[in-house]
């Protein structure tokens, strides 16, 4: 299991196909990845969403939909 997060840049977009931008900047594992999510909040990005990748990120790319039903 691997956790991610979703969010929009600090202006409130997502990429071109309208996703949420998505992080796995952090250590692997549920305190870290709250942890980055609050620091994403102070920093000013939106609708920060901490989330399962049930297939690791092989994927690649997300939907909101897909993130909604994984969220931690």
């Amino acid at each position: 299991m691997q956790y991610a997060i979703a969010h929009l840049d600090q202006d409130g977009k997502a990429d071109c196909d309208q996703n949420p931008y998505i992080s796995v900047d952090f250590e692997n594992n549920l305190e870290s990845c709250l942890e980055a999510a609050n620091m994403m909040e102070d920093e000013g990005y939106q609708e920060v969403t901490p989330f399962i990748l049930e297939d690791e990120g092989k994927s690649g790319t997300y939907t909101w939909e897909y993130v909604r039903i994984h969220t931690i």
